[in-house]
């Protein structure tokens, strides 16, 4: 989805202030309702990537196959942005560490009964946990960006956005200072 793309949900008179794309969207709030919202109904759609656009009037979103929401400025009470670790590299070293820590476990219980096979499980855990230690010395910890928008009238009442790693860090701040200005 591109900024052009995103301009055609704009009103004629309406001024894309800022824009850019963030990965993940989530909403959440006090109550529970049978309506879908609006990451349930992507869901279906296996949107990956959403567009953002802050005008002088709302912020609008749309996902990569054009479903879209918007949130005028008066429903949005503040803006919080805080910086998450990004440790979705480390889920394979992990597992590799389970597995290497269940087969020496098994190796070391076998080991009176048959010493062979013990010993081959011995080693081999013992490489699976060294490769899973590696992998976690190696993993690329990274800083993602969230950006929570806070809404006091509807029966969602945070929407929360994750930003790639390689956004601009300056977003969160640059949202609020549009959302005071245009109030």
């Amino acid at each position: 989805m591109s900024t052009t793309q995103l301009e055609s949900y704009l009103a004629s008179d309406e001024e894309l202030l800022l824009s850019f794309r963030a990965e993940d969207v989530s909403r959440g709030g006090d109550d529970d309702d049978d309506t879908p919202d609006f990451s349930e109904m992507l869901e279906n759609q296996n949107a990956s990537k959403y567009t953002f656009g802050a005008t002088d009037r709302r912020v609008v979103y749309l996902d990569d196959s054009g479903a879209f929401k918007d949130i005028d400025y008066q429903h949005i009470s503040s803006i919080e942005s805080d910086m998450e670790e990004d440790n979705s590299e480390q889920g394979a070293g992990l597992a590799l560490g389970c597995c290497g820590g269940f087969i020496l476990l098994g190796g070391f219980g076998s080991l009176a009964d048959q010493p062979g096979m013990a010993l081959l499980m011995v080693v081999g855990g013992i490489a699976l946990v060294a490769l899973a230690v590696k992998i976690f010395q190696n993993a690329d910890t990274s800083e993602k960006q969230k950006i929570k928008f806070i809404t006091g009238d509807e029966v969602h009442q945070q929407i929360e956005i994750t930003l790639p790693s390689n956004a601009d860090e300056n977003i969160g701040a640059e949202l609020s200072r549009i959302l005071r200005e245009q109030r």
